[in-house]
């Protein structure tokens, strides 16, 4: 995220550019409103240089050495900002992946330089990944999840995970082949939830997703999980009758008893 943040250390000094044997590409933009989201307050008519694709300074002004490889650019007090992300995408869905000659460029149009892909096909997003890194495709910063951790069958996006020996072998699957984080969803076991905890951890990969229905909320955050998407689990864990009504939660989901499930919502609401 260091590579799309901007340092917002605004220093009122004289910038001056050492010159060096190396050949560096800059790019300076001068009278630019630069918006510090630290502080809610905006900078006028400062001077940023980006050198070979960084940032490196802000000053009111800049002195840098005449080079073939500067590039001037006058922002004309246009606005200044960090570059968005958008934390939870689904770009390449296995049924109906977006054209990656849309999509991504349409993120860096509005200013999403970085985005977290919470799964898909997993080929199609590392190949996706590495075009942009790269440099042959436009496009955000791609942080990915793996294949999901689930139950059911094996198909092109997910791996089950039926016990605990089953999702520590995920995990390291995972992480092994080159996924940035580990995606589980509702229906995990609570033993297979533990155990992808306790393998990421060894592993040092995050793990993120859904609170599956066999976990609360708060046992998520304290072994670890990243992110809940969604707010899954967090209306329940807001309920006076949590431990009840997730007992009755589970006899439903074990007995496929759909519409039963379904009308413990209205309890959840109702012990708010």
């Amino acid at each position: 995220m260091k590579l799309f943040l901007l340092g917002f250390c605004l220093f009122g000094v004289l910038l001056h550019s050492q010159s060096s044997n190396r050949r560096h590409s800059r790019l300076v933009l001068t009278n630019a409103n630069v918006i510090d989201i630290r502080t809610g307050t905006i900078a006028a008519a400062m001077t940023v240089l980006i050198e070979d694709g960084r940032i490196t300074h802000i000053a009111k002004l800049a002195l840098v050495p005449q080079s073939r490889n500067v590039t001037l650019v006058n922002a004309s007090g246009k606005f200044l900002l960090p570059g968005l992300w958008d934390m939870h995408v689904h770009s390449a869905f296995a049924e109906a992946p977006w054209d990656e000659k849309i999509i991504y460029p349409l993120y860096i149009a509005n200013g999403i330089t970085g985005i977290r892909d919470m799964g898909g096909n997993e080929d199609l997003l590392k190949q996706r990944r590495d075009a942009i890194r790269e440099g042959h495709l436009l496009g955000p910063h791609m942080f990915i999840a793996g294949p999901f951790l689930a139950m059911g069958k094996a198909d092109a996006q997910t791996i089950p995970v039926p016990n605990a020996e089953d999702a520590k072998r995920a995990v390291d699957f995972v992480k092994a082949d080159g996924f940035d984080f580990v995606k589980i969803l509702s229906n995990v076991p609570r033993d297979s939830y533990f155990a992808i905890a306790e393998e990421a951890t060894k592993q040092k990969i995050t793990f993120a997703g859904h609170v599956p229905y066999s976990i609360s909320a708060q046992e998520a955050a304290n072994a670890g999980q990243r992110s809940i998407e969604h707010l899954s689990g967090i209306l329940l864990a807001c309920s006076s009758r949590e431990q009840e009504i997730r007992k009755s939660e589970l006899e439903a989901l074990a007995a496929r008893n759909y519409a039963a499930f379904s009308k413990l919502g209205g309890g959840i609401l109702a012990s708010y």
